[in-house]
């Protein structure tokens, strides 16, 4: 390490004279330093914008996809009768439904006992769907519960699975599915579920004759009973029917009638046009302020963008409302009266690049009653709107030649490029500043000595 000494002999302001060579030998890394800020401040200004595309560009692909257009909606006039959902294979129409039957679920009791948590004192077993229930004296209500559950765990076919339950002071079990048929439950040893002393009172009879009849049931089990346009249906669910209307998923929930209409799915389409124009306007307003310069009163400029003057971000702007202002004159790719956005109700309504919807009621008519027209302006494969913005966002944001990309990439190549000269130059700025130290100490050194020597030979002549 090399030992700094000031101006001690000399007098002269080392630490000052080192600094000053240092900053001046220090320009070019300086200049290198300020060229990666601003490089920086690109790139912050790139990446936002690239993220701003990057929705706009998955809300314009959204509108020109295939899928978007084939939704469907299915609406009902009376909710509480029935709901449906709507696939991309439904048919718009009207369907006139009416519910006769809902499927239910056989369902029967015990009769009520004592208490629910007291052990009953029965000895015996049972069968139900199979499965053997064996109860034993200590066995509560509730255990006797638990015993039916976890033994319907274990029957392998899942429509004749039961769930046991306890209302009151009563054993209830149900069959889990819904539908035609009855739960199939015999009665074994000690005849446990007879009615009368020593019996759950499951089945009629008493434990001296016995007979094989239940006793409370509460419900037959019974399937959805249904016309839909005049043509009888059935299920043996009421939620989640798909096989009764082709693309349709119907949900019965009464007895009672009601009409379903399916037509395209036009609210969801004018939620992603609107959901499209605010991706539009912020990205091109975040281009717009990046790419200006703003002027005071007197013509200076006070504040500029970090891209202002790249031809990039102008290229951006002026390409973007050109697709968004495109008429198609061409009636071989659309309908002339349906040929741009603002035949539908949407345009821009001053001089900065910004879009909304300017007449809502001019839309809805469109898509309620020119679908297909709309859609052809929107996804046509030569013209339409939205698929052209897609393309060109997408030449934007290619992984390998999109032009927004490589200027990312370029600009980190140079920020990375010039951050090791930066490293590497410091290197030799702290070893110029190092041979600087040891000359100016090496100096001091001399100077010292000089005047140690001067000293002497005053006194040595007598002159002191």
């Amino acid at each position: 390490m090399v030992t700094r000494i000031g101006g001690m002999s000399s007098g002269l302001d080392t630490e000052a004279i080192i600094s000053s060579l240092i900053e001046s030998y220090s320009l070019p890394q300086t200049q290198i330093k300020d060229q990666i800020t601003e490089d920086e401040d690109k790139l912050t200004a790139w990446d936002s914008l690239d993220t701003k595309i990057t929705t706009l560009r998955l809300a314009a692909s959204e509108l020109s996809s295939y899928t978007t257009w084939r939704q469907m909606s299915a609406t009902p006039v009376d909710s509480t009768v029935m709901t449906a959902t709507a696939g991309i294979s439904a048919t718009a129409g009207t369907y006139a439904i009416t519910v006769s039957t809902l499927a239910r679920a056989h369902r029967f009791t015990s009769d009520a006992q004592s208490s629910t948590t007291t052990a009953l004192g029965l000895t015996g077993d049972f069968d139900i769907e199979g499965e053997t229930v064996s109860v034993i004296s200590t066995d509560t209500l509730e255990g006797i519960r638990d015993k039916i559950n976890t033994a319907s765990l274990n029957i392998t076919d899942a429509t004749k699975a039961v769930k046991a339950s306890i209302i009151g002071k009563s054993l209830v079990i149900e069959r889990s599915q819904t539908g035609a048929g009855s739960i199939s439950i015999t009665d074994g040893t000690n005849n446990i579920l007879q009615s009368g002393a020593g019996g759950l009172g499951i089945m009629t009879g008493t434990v001296a004759s016995p007979t094989a009849t239940l006793k409370n049931v509460i419900q037959t089990g019974a399937d959805l009973s249904a016309t839909i346009n005049g043509v009888a249906i059935t299920a043996t669910s009421n939620s989640g029917v798909t096989d009764a209307v082709q693309g349709l998923t119907l949900n019965f929930l009464k007895e009672d009638s009601t009409t379903l209409t399916v037509s395209h799915d036009t609210a969801s389409i004018k939620s992603l046009i609107t959901d499209y124009l605010a991706a539009y306007n912020d990205a091109m307003d975040l281009a717009q302020v990046q790419g200006s310069v703003n002027l005071s009163s007197s013509g200076t400029v006070t504040e500029y963008g970090s891209l202002q003057g790249n031809y990039l971000i102008s290229s951006i702007q002026i390409k973007a409302r050109s697709i968004m202002t495109t008429r198609d004159t061409d009636p071989n790719n659309m309908d002339q009266s349906y040929n741009s956005l603002y035949t539908v109700g949407i345009w821009s309504t001053g001089q900065e690049n910004q879009f909304e919807i300017t007449d809502e009621d001019k839309l809805d008519d469109a898509l309620a009653n020119h679908f297909d027209e709309v859609e052809d302006l929107f996804r046509n494969y030569n013209s339409g709107i939205f698929r052209q913005m897609n393309d060109y966002l997408y030449s934007l944001q290619d992984p390998v030649e999109g032009s927004l990309t490589t200027t990312i990439q370029t600009i980190e190549d140079n920020i990375s490029s010039n951050t090791t000269k930066v490293s590497n130059m410091q290197s030799d700025i702290d070893d110029y500043e190092a041979m600087l130290w040891e000359h100016f100490t090496t100096m001091e050194d001399n100077v010292s000595s000089l005047k140690s020597q001067g000293s002497y030979l005053m006194s040595a002549l007598g002159l002191t």
